[in-house]
């Protein structure tokens, strides 16, 4: 693209860089740093915190999905129209998972720079080095443009905003992209904060950035003694990020009301239906949620079918514009192209024959010197074969991975994960989603765990279960040990714990040679009477656990013992194929 195409009075023409993007087009470099550089100084000069009044466009997390935003914009952005009255914010997360994370991100900055007083970004937690480190934006920048277009980028979300009130005739709404926390009191304290940096793993910046609200589908069905204490929650730790926190219906009831909000409304998490409403089980008291998540990355990683929104916020009070996903064009993942995904099977395969050919050389050679020689030279070969089939077997990996997939650098950590029948991709997506400056996994792990669930896969003992809790040491620290291992299953019904979480790994026989036919069943207890927060933790451990208590057939999750039948459990372990 020529200067005078891409220039319109010292402006980029948008739309002509949004076809051409579209068409497969790459921009020219001093373009891209033109549109960097430019939009770095408009948002360094905007607050951390905006206060808009009108009718609005909330647009979610698009995670490098280019082609569903030039649908979006396609759609709904009409900037020259006399008549079109809509502001835009956007709440973050416009790269990593998608292919085309700079496409998005030089498209939002080319609208930016164009429409400053139309167009506005937040920073979401993708936004970071950290994270873009970890899944596949900074490979990206690198292949496409070189590094350092990456950290001109990185230095552009640096200067991100974090927030905007949005008032409409309905009310007032808070946008961000995770949530609050126990560093939030008023708004004031968002304005306070210092955000031309990368963000750390505490305090209100990170918050902000990673933070979530309390599940409500755990605090459904509960009776009213416990609903109480659901409704009564503020904070605790985010067991699944690692870092911010999770919200409760005290926290955010109390946040909205001291500062005059209706809502918050924020990205960060997907809703099957491209939002989630959460009314902290207080329906039918609220016009609007207390947390309204927007989710604008349908199909998101290539694995959710799900669909996807925009919000509108006008007079009429809010309603969405619900999606599907765009069809695009295939790029292999993970930065590989055509060459470099076909060379390793490519050179693998001449090895192979150079390997056979050798071979009947040596057969016909009687001078001992160049037969050592050609064995030495065999020897080589075949390391090189084990290191192309290693190669080889990433990429395999980073294809069925699709948007899953995280940086060439991270890859072998998955290796193992994508090939294990009884972990699926969300569990892969759960673990994914931590911050890489959390620990891997949120509880340590006793030893004996390890040599107890080995004790039930020995089919030469004659231990059928055992039972493994989660212990709190110290709050909001917990180690993974074990509660209490048999022999009977009977036993094993009488030793679940009354109020505390539960992990079940059983073993069964059946078949005529009893030790060559076993099966195993986890079961995750959550007995009605634990606590809300611990009730809210459940899902984020299971990826966890499952990675730790393996090689089962199947899962299954209990809230009372006639939730466990045991019969049943063993007839769908040996009808079950795995």
């Amino acid at each position: 693209m020529e200067d005078e195409e891409f220039y319109e009075n010292g402006l980029p023409r948008v739309e002509r860089i949004r076809k051409f993007l579209k068409k497969g087009g790459k921009l020219a470099k001093k373009h891209v740093i033109h549109l960097v550089e430019k939009a770095t100084e408009v948002m360094k000069e905007e607050p951390n915190l905006f206060y808009l009044s009108g009718s609005f466009k909330v647009v979610g997390d698009l995670h490098g999905q280019f082609y569903d935003l030039d649908y979006i914009i396609k759609q709904f952005y009409k900037p020259m129209s006399e008549e079109y009255k809509y502001q835009w914010v956007f709440l973050g997360d416009y790269v990593d998972r998608g292919a085309f994370g700079l496409e998005v991100t030089l498209l939002l900055f080319a609208l930016k720079i164009k429409y400053p007083t139309q167009i506005y970004l937040l920073r979401g937690n993708h936004e970071m080095r950290t994270v873009t480190e970890k899944f596949n934006f900074k490979e990206e920048c690198e292949v496409k443009f070189g590094v350092d277009t990456y950290d001109l980028i990185m230095n552009a979300f640096d200067a991100l905003p974090l927030a905007a009130v949005l008032t409409t005739p309905t009310g007032s709404y808070l946008a961000l992209h995770g949530g609050i926390s126990s560093n939030l009191f008023c708004l004031d304290d968002i304005s306070s904060v210092d955000r031309f940096c990368e963000p750390g793993k505490q305090g209100l910046l990170c918050d902000i950035l990673w933070s979530d609200p309390m599940p409500e589908d755990t605090g459904v069905g509960l009776d009213e003694k416990d609903l109480k204490e659901w409704l009564d929650v503020e904070y605790f730790p985010n067991s699944t990020r690692g870092v911010g926190c999770f919200f409760g219906h005290k926290a955010i009831s109390l946040f909205l009301s001291s500062n005059g909000l209706a809502g918050l409304i924020r990205g960060h998490e997907l809703g099957q239906t491209g939002y989630i409403e959460n009314w902290m089980c207080q329906k039918e008291k609220r016009k609007f949620p207390f947390v309204l998540t927007v989710f604008s990355a349908p199909n998101y990683c290539g694995w959710y079918n799900n669909d996807a929104i925009v919000l509108n916020l006008d007079s009429e009070g809010y309603s969405y514009h619900q999606f599907s996903e765009t069809k695009a064009p295939y790029v292999l993942p993970a930065s590989l192209n055509g060459f470099s995904y076909t060379l390793p099977w490519l050179c693998e395969r001449t090895y192979s024959f150079v390997n056979i050919f050798f071979g009947m050389l040596i057969d016909q050679i009687e001078d001992k010197t160049r037969i050592e020689s050609m064995k030495k030279c065999l020897n080589n070969l075949e390391k090189v074969e084990t290191g192309l089939k290693e190669v080889g077997h990433a990429n395999d990996v980073a294809v069925k991975l699709k948007g899953l997939v995280v940086s060439r650098r991270k890859m072998s950590s998955l290796i193992g994960k994508i090939s294990d029948p009884h972990i699926s991709f969300k569990d892969i997506d759960t673990k994914l989603e931590r911050s890489p400056l959390a620990n891997a996994a949120p509880f340590e792990i006793d030893t004996d765990v390890a040599i107890a669930h080995n004790d039930v896969m020995n089919h030469k003992t004659d231990t059928n279960w055992s039972i493994f809790i989660l212990e709190e040491e110290t709050k909001n620290h917990y180690r993974l040990k074990v509660h209490s291992s048999g022999i009977e299953t009977s036993e094993m019904l009488q030793s679940l714990p009354v109020r505390e979480r539960a992990f079940v790994f059983l073993r069964f026989k059946g078949g005529e040679v009893a030790a060559l036919q076993t099966k195993f069943v986890l079961i995750f207890w959550v007995p009605e009477g634990i606590s809300p927060i611990k009730r809210a933790e459940v899902p984020t451990l299971k990826g966890h656990i499952k990675g730790i208590l393996t090689n089962f057939s199947f899962e299954i999750h209990a809230t009372d013992k006639s939730d466990i039948d045991i019969q049943q459990l063993h007839k769908k372990a040996f009808s079950n194929p795995n």
